[in-house]
């Protein structure tokens, strides 16, 4: 397994609008395309890479939890397997996805602090390999 960088970190808010206008106005972000989720958001880009992801946290629901603001940090990520079978090896829960209308493996883990991380793989042999 390599890390190659960070991906984009993901934040929630319980005022979508405001924040938006925040990241657009303040720090020049723009709004641009996202995956068709089921759960509401916005992707924020720069220089054309999205890099903060907003999600909506609702008061009393059950995504928040002590992680709000902050929700994960993403990774870009190859050997899909290696990550895979590391994480078992250690007995680490972990949860892996298929991202709706991307060519995209995710997998999802906390550190030891509770700080949850996203593991992207786009590359094609860790697409292969997870399909077999």
């Amino acid at each position: 397994m390599h890390i190659n960088g960070i991906d984009h970190f993901n934040i929630r808010t319980r005022d979508l609008d405001r924040l938006c206008e925040f990241y657009t106005k303040v720090l020049a972000l723009e709004i641009g395309d996202r995956p068709p989720f089921d759960s509401p958001g916005v992707w924020l880009y720069a220089g054309g890479h999205p890099i903060l992801h907003v999600g909506i946290a609702e008061e009393g629901g059950a995504d928040v939890d002590n992680t709000l603001p902050l929700d994960h940090i993403a990774l870009e990520t190859e050997g899909l397997m290696d990550a895979v079978a590391r994480l078992e090896e250690a007995g680490i829960d972990y949860r892996m996805v298929d991202v709706p209308g991307r060519e995209m493996k995710q997998i999802f883990v906390r550190d030891p602090d509770g700080v949850a991380l996203e593991l992207n793989f786009t590359n094609p042999e860790d697409l292969a390999a997870a399909r077999a």
